[in-house]
């Protein structure tokens, strides 16, 4: 959902040429990669421990492994 939401940015600010919807795409994905790191992959670990330990080892976090 995420990387979706920052690709229709991308594609908004490729549309129009404005290069303050770049910016705001880049804030954007810090704060979201910042949430991720810091509160959602915390709760999961929490909620699911070593099974979601080894989810994460396995599944990269933003873009598929090849």
């Amino acid at each position: 959902m995420y990387v979706g939401a920052g690709l229709a940015l991308i594609g908004a600010a490729l549309y129009f040429g404005s290069l303050e919807l770049v910016m705001y795409g880049a804030v954007l994905w810090v704060i979201t990669h910042l949430f991720v790191i810091f509160y959602e992959e915390r709760v999961l670990s929490e909620k699911f421990g070593p099974e979601y330990d080894a989810y994460r080892r396995q599944v990269a976090r933003w873009l598929p492994r090849l």
